[in-house]
């Protein structure tokens, strides 16, 4: 009986721990997080969402290309709208999307985090007025006769780190890399180590190693 008794403690011992094991995960690239409408960093750092896709109504278009989204509305669907203005970021198909200025007001603009762990990164694209040259040319003779300066608007990608623990949001750049990742004195020493031309080329790829070996765990809402 004793026996018996151990053996039923065990298996609800285990039972238990694999219970709390469930209710958080590793965040990883792998990790999908609840779908929804975060309203705070709060909302997204606990993975729960404010509202669900099915409580809401939207007009929303995603980009593949730089997993970038623009949202016209989102409203309850037995409810008032809710103010862009007022929605931190939302989750699509378990990816998170934060929101980034916007020049059109038309919409609000959301990017997509393409690396999630302790430290995230995502892109934004901005337009910017460049200066380009431009030329008149002598029909006859095919030489340049005039030449001047023009203001042109691009788009660049400019890319942003999360810290995940504390909200806080960075330029993606060496100096700051190295603030972040401060904490793993290993990681810091082999990215102070690289050479120019290695950081633009690495850079990107210090960030997924450092959440590898800094892992952080999200409650599991799924």
């Amino acid at each position: 009986m004793k026996k018996i008794t151990l053996i039923l403690g065990l298996l609800i011992a285990i039972s238990g721990t694999m219970l709390a094991q469930a209710d958080s995960l590793l965040l990883t690239n792998g990790f999908k997080f609840k779908d929804g409408i975060y309203l705070s960093f709060n909302d997204f750092q606990n993975n729960q969402p404010a509202f669900t896709w099915e409580q809401l109504e939207a007009s929303l278009v995603t980009s593949a290309r730089n997993m970038g989204a623009q949202v016209e509305y989102i409203r309850q669907r037995e409810g008032a709208p809710i103010p862009l203005s007022a929605v931190w970021g939302f989750s699509l198909k378990g990816i998170p999307y934060i929101q980034v200025p916007a020049v059109d007001k038309a919409y609000a603009k959301f990017a997509g985090f393409k690396i999630r762990g302790k430290i995230c990164f995502f892109i934004v694209e901005q337009e910017q007025s460049q200066k380009v040259e431009i030329k008149a040319y002598n029909p006859l003779t095919r030489r340049p006769f005039r030449k001047g300066e023009v203001e042109n608007e691009v788009l660049v990608e400019q890319g942003f780190m999360l810290h995940f623990e504390t909200g806080a949001i960075a330029d993606f750049n060496y100096e700051e890399v190295l603030q972040w990742i401060a904490d793993d004195k290993e990681l810091l020493e082999s990215v102070t180590e690289l050479t120019e031309e290695e950081v633009a080329q690495k850079l990107y790829k210090c960030i997924m190693i450092y959440d590898d070996r800094n892992g952080i765990k999200v409650p599991n809402r799924q």
